[in-house]
C-alpha cells in the first residue's frame, strides 16, 4: 500500500469517526444543520437520517457512502479509482459543508467557545482537507502507474490508425 493511499484511508477514517461523534453530539444537544443560514431543521435526528445532516456531520447516507468508498479505495483497478476519486470529492464537499455551518464560528468565538465542539469542527475540517490532498496525490500516483503499464499500447494503436508507426 502506497503512502498516499495510507494517508487517504487514515484521514478518511479519522473524518468518518469525527463526523459520527459529531452526529451523536448534535442529536443529543439539538444542533441542527444551518448551512449558510438556509437550513433550519427542527428534528435533528430526522435531518440526520434523511439528507440534511447536522451542524457537526453530514447525513447518515453520506457517512455510509464514505465507509463504502474507503473499502473501494483499498482495491485495485477501476473500483479502487472510484474509491479514491469519491473520497477526494467527498473531502472537498465536507470541508465546504463544515465551513458553511454557523457552529464553525460559534465554536471558536471567545463568548461561546466550547472545547468539544471546537475540537470536532477542527478535526472535521483538517481531516477532510487532508482527504483532498492525499486523494489527489493517490489519484496522480495511480494515473501515472496506469500510464506506465497500460496506456502505451493505446497510443501505438492510435498512431497506427493515423498511418504513423
Amino acid at each position: 500500500m502506497s503512502k498516499t493511499l495510507k494517508g487517504l484511508v487514515l484521514f478518511s477514517a479519522c473524518n468518518l469517526v469525527s463526523m459520527s461523534i459529531g452526529a451523536i453530539l448534535s442529536i443529543v444537544l439539538h444542533l441542527p444543520a444551518q448551512f449558510g443560514g438556509l437550513l433550519s431543521g427542527n428534528d435533528v435526528l430526522q435531518d440526520f437520517l434523511f439528507l440534511n445532516g447536522t451542524a457537526l456531520s453530514p447525513d447518515l447516507w453520506l457517512l455510509l457512502g464514505q465507509f463504502v468508498l474507503i473499502g473501494c479505495a483499498l482495491r485495485r483497478g477501476r473500483v479502487g479509482m472510484v474509491g479514491v476519486i469519491g473520497l477526494t470529492l467527498l473531502g472537498a464537499v465536507t470541508t465546504l459543508g463544515q465551513l458553511g455551518e454557523p457552529i464553525t464560528v460559534r465554536a471558536f468565538s471567545p463568548a461561546t467557545f466550547d472545547g468539544v465542539q471546537a475540537s470536532l469542527v477542527a478535526v472535521n475540517i483538517a481531516s477532510s482537507l487532508l482527504m483532498v490532498v492525499f486523494g489527489i496525490l493517490e489519484w496522480r500516483r495511480r494515473r501515472q502507474a496506469n500510464w506506465a503499464t497500460g496506456a502505451q499500447p493505446e497510443t501505438q494503436t492510435s498512431d497506427a490508425r493515423r498511418g504513423n508507426t
